[in-house]
């Protein structure tokens, strides 16, 4: 285990970490070993930006959905759910590369399944529109 030390920091700098994350719950240590090139970790060699502990996941349009992100919609009375698994998202036992394929074949018809499904946010405990997570890839590199 490597040593650890506890730094103060301003809130600016926090919201900074986070909007630099590559996928929800990425450590800030995780982030920071990222930007300042020190990670000396085994890369994924299908995504070389992803380590040993980020395999599994499903990276979309820049947006990297780790492996166990819980997907679900309510829609016609039912409660559809789909998770990311091995590089897929799996909805009803059939595996698709995009939200937007799972949503497809979860509405029998065309939607945007970006807005479609709502994702299991482990940060604050609260299902979120898929689309969160776009919006703060896009924020991130805005700036």
């Amino acid at each position: 285990m490597k040593n650890k030390t506890t730094i103060d920091i301003d809130l600016d700098i926090y919201k900074a970490i986070v909007q630099h994350s590559d996928y929800i719950n990425e450590p800030a240590n995780a982030v920071l070993r990222r930007l300042l090139n020190l990670n000396g970790e085994i890369v994924s060699p299908i995504h070389p930006n992803l380590n040993k502990s980020q395999s599994g996941g499903l990276m979309v349009k820049g947006v990297f959905l780790k492996s166990g992100l819980k997907l679900r919609k309510h829609f016609k009375g039912s409660l559809l759910e789909a998770e990311v698994h091995n590089g897929f998202i799996e909805f009803n036992k059939e595996k698709f590369k995009s939200p937007s394929g799972a949503a497809v074949r979860a509405a029998d018809g065309s939607v945007n399944g970006w807005i479609f499904w709502d994702f299991f946010d482990e940060t604050d405990g609260t299902w979120k529109q898929l689309e969160t997570l776009r919006k703060k890839r896009k924020s991130a590199h805005n700036k």
